[in-house]
């Protein structure tokens, strides 16, 4: 897979659906959805799931589209976490994104360049190392609190960053919950994930 200059690997996971980000958003949703579940699969259930797909398909699309235009970051993967493995119901989505970063830049700069460093959260911005198939990374926790209707709502974010100075770019794969139980059971699959990610930049 490749864009912009960027070409990955993702290797197939068991929690993880690829999302079509190309192409008829119906037919590529069937085509997927066939090829999950469509040995076993009864009609109704292909329909209905080809349905809830297409749907975040769309809702994705146009997430990834408002971000490539209100902060010029291309997005180049989506993939919709599973409760279990290759049950196909709707979860949280994941985006693999990447952005500029000067040669000096370090790791904080890094950080603070895909997400808001001095927005409030609910305890300690967790950090930690991470070996990945792309080398070093950080596996990032954040709960950052927003204020709907005078109620304080805490919510979590998940990434595994890689920062290349050397290559100008800070890559990221992403995801947010808005319920932190969901967030926590994210966190293996999207560590998982990040791990086996293949990347570079040509």
């Amino acid at each position: 897979m490749s864009g912009d200059g960027f070409v990955f690997d993702a290797p197939a996971h068991p929690r993880w659906l690829p999302l079509p980000l190309e192409g008829d958003v119906d037919q590529e949703a069937a085509a997927l959805v066939q090829r999950v579940a469509g040995h076993s699969a009864s009609p109704d259930f292909l329909e209905t799931t080809t349905a809830w797909v297409a749907g975040t398909t769309r809702v994705v699309r146009r997430e990834v589209q408002r971000v490539r235009e209100e902060r010029l970051r291309p997005t180049f993967a989506a993939w919709v976490l599973l409760p279990e493995p290759d049950l196909l119901l709707p979860g949280p989505v994941a985006f693999l994104r990447a952005g500029p970063l000067g040669r000096d830049d370090d790791a904080d700069a890094a950080l603070g360049s895909v997400v808001d460093l001095v927005a409030e959260l609910h305890g300690p911005l967790e950090v930690e190392g991470l070996e990945t198939a792309s080398g070093p990374a950080l596996q990032v926790r954040r709960r950052p609190v927003r204020t709907v209707d005078g109620d304080r709502l805490v919510e979590e974010q998940r990434l595994v960053l890689w920062a290349r100075p050397d290559l100008e770019v800070v890559v990221h794969l992403s995801l947010y919950a808005v319920d932190l139980v969901e967030g926590g059971r994210a966190a293996a699959p999207l560590r998982e994930l990040g791990a086996s990610l293949r990347w570079d930049v040509v």
